[in-house]
């Protein structure tokens, strides 16, 4: 058996993965097409503007204001080519790179119960690092590229005729001539192709159809050896950059950890600057005493191979963890990648040193914790003040101007974080009084109440009523009722 790991739209995929740009926003990759500049890939967000291929650039975005154009790079691509390989591996040591982003690899001797979810495993863990891929499983390569063509994602193919009896003759991709001849004779599908004697493809079509055929043959010859067209050309194993070592004794101190932590970084970082790579990210496992690792994954906010930049990180954590029993061994590895290409638009600015930023970032995580620091960003929810934080960009856009913010109406909320706690009054369903820490009187008007709710389908619901009151000394205010408690969540200018 073999198996076809495959990237669909490799050229875009590897893009979208280098700059950072979310799957779910329209972007298309540019192309050199007679001096000027066409849609190659797009996104499915791209396609559903009306972007197709072949289309030039600046009708794209006429079409799709918002769409991120992104140009090919090579070595984009070999990076995700080495990340791909890289996850083949873990399904066998017998893996050719039969193309930039399709991979081969010979699961003889592999355990046919376990198949589809090891194959499965490798797709999710791509996943995490950007790629989405399809796998195809059959009993020769030619046959594991088709199903990885028409995995969703994975395929295995168990009956050869039946699953070339639904495959158009284009998908084995042959010449425009051949492919003309094929379908004069009224041949439309790979499996009825495949059914045709051999000895008459090959006096019509030649070598090339006898190619064809071939490709599309059961795998077994009679003599239960493999073909010269199954045998694979092994690709030499990924470099490794990891270290490791077992104490005799626990370390109960930070000062002995983090010198033997700088050893390890400065020989691994040799060993990079050697390969001429780069760290993305750091794999750091500690041992303890009582048999529970601790695992942590760092990752860098530029590829670098300077040692005391990546033991800023080290030490940053490190300095505010605390281990349950002593430290008996540690293990570093370090996920290498190439120098990093980036070219910013007009207006945008860039982070002046990330690797400052992040250490002081991490510094902020151990003291008030990993889910209280970041950026806040609005969310999709009809609950006021509603926010989460996510991680900073390592890009600023510009700034938008003033033109492109929307109206305001009414009188401006001076929002109270948190909202102020209040006793209130009520008459007939109708606050009569406010006391708080801060604001105390008798309500002269009001108005509401207007209710608000939401997210009741996803068991969180909430719901709230709103009063817009005024006090008889003066002041406006908001005055809110949630989860049967009065607050004072602001005031109007």
């Amino acid at each position: 058996m073999f198996a076809v790991l495959s990237i669909p739209d490799f050229e875009l995929q590897s893009a979208l993965r280098a700059e950072g740009v979310e799957r779910g926003r329209a972007a298309a990759l540019a192309v050199e097409v007679s001096r000027k500049s066409v849609v190659g890939q797009m996104t499915p967000a791209a396609a559903a503007a009306g972007v197709h291929t072949g289309m030039p650039i600046p009708r794209a975005m006429a079409r799709e204001p918002g769409l991120t154009v992104l140009t090919p790079s090579r070595q984009r691509e070999q990076r995700a080519t080495r990340a791909l390989f890289g996850f083949a591996y873990c399904l066998t040591p017998k893996v050719e790179q039969t193309a930039p982003g399709v991979c081969t690899a010979d699961l003889s001797g592999s355990d046919p119960g376990r198949l589809e979810e090891r194959c499965r495993g490798a797709l999710a863990q791509l996943r995490e690092v950007g790629l989405e891929a399809c796998i195809g499983v059959a009993g020769t390569p030619p046959l594991a590229r088709l199903a990885a063509k028409m995995a969703a994602p994975y395929r295995l193919v168990e009956d050869v005729e039946d699953f070339l009896a639904e495959l158009p003759v284009d998908l084995a991709d042959p010449s425009p001539e051949m492919l003309a001849i094929i379908l004069q004779w009224g041949i439309h599908t790979l499996g009825a192709f495949a059914a045709l004697p051999r000895d008459s493809v090959g006096r019509r079509l030649g070598p090339e159809g006898l190619a064809l055929w071939d490709q599309l043959s059961a795998p077994e010859d009679g003599g239960g050896r493999k073909r010269a067209r199954d045998l694979l050309s092994i690709s030499p194993l990924p470099e490794k950059f990891e270290d490791r070592l077992d104490l005799d004794y626990g370390l109960e101190t930070l000062e002995p950890l983090l010198f033997l932590l700088r050893g390890f970084l400065d020989r691994l970082c040799e060993r990079l600057a050697d390969a001429h790579q780069s760290a993305q990210a750091l794999l750091l496992e500690l041992f303890l005493e009582n048999g529970q690792p601790y695992r942590r994954r760092f990752k860098a906010p530029e590829p670098t191979a300077r040692a005391e930049i990546l033991f800023r990180m080290l030490d940053a954590h490190l300095g505010n963890l605390t281990t349950p029993s002593p430290i008996t061994g540690m293990a570093l590895r370090i996920l290498p990648c190439g120098p990093r290409e980036r070219q910013l638009s007009l207006f945008d600015t860039e982070v002046k040193n990330p690797h400052q930023l992040s250490q002081t970032l991490s510094r902020l995580a151990g003291i008030a914790g990993p889910d209280r620091v970041g950026r806040p960003v609005v969310e999709n929810s009809h609950r006021p003040d509603a926010f989460r934080l996510t991680s900073l960009p390592e890009i600023l856009p510009a700034l938008a101007a003033d033109a492109d913010a929307p109206p305001l109406f009414g009188l401006p909320l001076r929002r109270l974080r948190p909202p102020l706690p209040a006793r209130v009054l009520c008459t007939e369903n109708r606050p009569t009084s406010l006391s708080s820490r801060q604001v105390s009187g008798i309500i002269h008007a009001r108005r509401g109440p207007w209710a608000h709710s939401g997210e009741w389908w996803e068991g969180k619901g909430w719901r709230r009523l709103e009063w817009d009151v005024e006090l008889e000394a003066g002041g406006l205010y908001r005055l809110v009722r949630e989860e049967g408690q009065w607050f004072v969540e602001g005031s109007y200018d």
